[in-house]
């Protein structure tokens, strides 16, 4: 992780076709440097001032939230302009354009906690972060957020350190829960409404051998498994990561049951379309990067209205000695509503589900990949303070185009005892290219401390992607 100017990004999207061997190219990307970068100052400077002359804070009062089934002030294209203090600007223009609504209330209607050995987790020692953000191979981790709290975070002083310590927070939500498995569905929505003829459906499973395994040597943060079950052309596709805590290149592997093998790609394709959708593999929980090959351009505290899951807390209940099988509600009444959510919506506006939004505190992150073959070129990536849970990404391409947008849902569960489990429920993508939305939902929600019956860690190879 490194810090990065605005200038530069202009010089590496508009500058491309100079650099070459040739003392011309050369003086040609110089040139183009100076006045690309320039003139991209001007324009971040006109921008900045536009984000900033709405209003600061709402201009009315938001309702508390009621009890069950999601219920709040709704803010549409009517009255967003009354609450665009409180909307993150990524998506203000589509309230405006009445694409998108939601329920609002004035504050989480439950405490945010998380368990004591998770309060009272020790940090990383300063010296395994090392040069752009990567961590030592030999970090080992159990539970609890790697570089501590929001108010741990604050006394940084470094905003390249800070912002990567972020990233490897956000990553630690799923770290300490040691083994991750969950089925999801993507489903594509027309412009006009309803469900656009497919259905994808698949299982994640994915691992962290640094928190289960004592002696573990691989260097590596998770190994993640995706297979898709449906819909019966893709079933049998599957796709195999190995993340690596440091700077060495991640190694992924897709099998297709039409080659019968396992085919390597680069680390690269994990921001590829996913099945032909504009969902990729780094987007699953909102966000899934590398924070190594991300550069930092800015970042803020700010406060805006977040997506939350339910209007109460969740549950997890026991499954077998070492697993918590997460639901997003504690009310059964509520869970048989998130279950049968409508499949349409009307004029374009996205589909909301079981969701509640309310005021947070969130750090919002400019960055810029530093792989020079990632599809993405700038993302704005929104994480909840307290949680550390990602809810807003924005992703430009290399050209500097807005490209998509990723919501995510958050929500904390309450176990049996005292522990307490965060967890993402669902993402809505929007291609703003194709103009389509997509609508991701996760179900079936796993966290184990040992590996169950029928996982093992020898399970996540390329020779094991086949049919089982």
């Amino acid at each position: 992780m490194r810090f990065v100017s605005r200038d530069w990004i202009t010089s590496r999207m508009w500058c491309g076709h100079a650099l070459g061997g040739s003392a011309r190219a050369r003086s040609i990307l110089f040139v183009c440097v100076l006045v690309s970068g320039l003139a991209f100052g001007l324009w971040a400077e006109a921008e900045t001032q536009k984000e900033a002359s709405g209003p600061s804070q709402t201009a009315a009062e938001l309702p508390e939230a009621g009890k069950g089934y999601p219920q709040g002030l709704l803010i549409n294209s009517s009255n967003a302009s009354a609450y665009k203090g409180l909307i993150v600007p990524g998506l203000y223009g589509d309230v405006r354009a009445g694409k998108l609504e939601f329920d609002a209330v004035r504050r989480l209607p439950y405490e945010w906690s998380f368990d004591e050995d998770w309060k009272n987790a020790k940090t990383l020692s300063p010296k395994a972060l090392g040069a752009q953000g990567a961590l030592a191979p030999t970090v080992r981790w159990d539970r609890g957020f790697v570089w501590g709290d929001r108010t741990r975070l604050s006394r940084e002083k470094s905003l390249d350190k800070l912002a990567a310590k972020l990233l490897w927070n956000v990553h630690s939500n799923f770290w300490s829960q040691k083994i991750v498995t969950l089925a999801f569905s993507l489903k594509e929505f027309s412009q006009s409404g309803g469900v656009s003829g497919w259905e994808l459906q698949g299982d994640l499973s994915r691992v962290y051998p640094g928190s289960l395994v004592p002696d573990d040597k691989t260097g590596q943060l998770f190994r993640e498994i995706i297979r898709l079950r449906a819909p019966a052309p893709l079933a049998g596709y599957a796709w195999l990561t190995f993340r690596f805590l440091g700077a060495d290149e991640d190694v992924v592997y897709i099998f297709s049951p039409a080659l019968e093998k396992p085919r390597e790609l680069t680390a690269s394709n994990r921001e590829d379309g996913f099945a032909a959708s504009a969902l990729s593999v780094d987007d699953f929980f909102v966000w899934s990067g590398k924070p190594s090959l991300l550069a930092l351009v800015d970042l803020k505290k700010i406060t805006a209205l977040t997506p939350l899951a339910v209007s109460e807390q969740g549950r997890a209940r026991s499954q077998g000695k070492h697993c918590a099988l997460i639901s997003a509600s504690s009310s059964p009444e509520t869970e048989a509503q998130q279950l049968h959510q409508p499949d349409s919506f009307q004029g374009g506006v996205w589909p909301g589900g079981n969701l509640i939004y309310a005021p947070r505190e969130l750090w919002r992150m400019e960055l810029v990949s530093s792989d020079p073959f990632s599809l993405y070129g700038r993302q704005v990536l929104y994480v909840d303070s307290e949680s550390m849970l990602p809810v807003f990404k924005f992703v430009y391409d290399q050209g500097g185009v807005f490209w998509k947008s990723i919501v995510g849902a958050i929500g904390l569960a309450q176990g049996e005892g005292q522990r307490a489990y965060p967890f993402i429920a669902s993402q809505i993508i929007r291609d703003y290219k194709a103009g389509k939305v997509w609508r991701l939902n996760y179900s079936n929600i796993r966290y184990c401390r040992q590996f169950p019956d029928g996982l093992e860690l020898g399970a996540f190879q390329p020779g094991r992607l086949g049919p089982k």
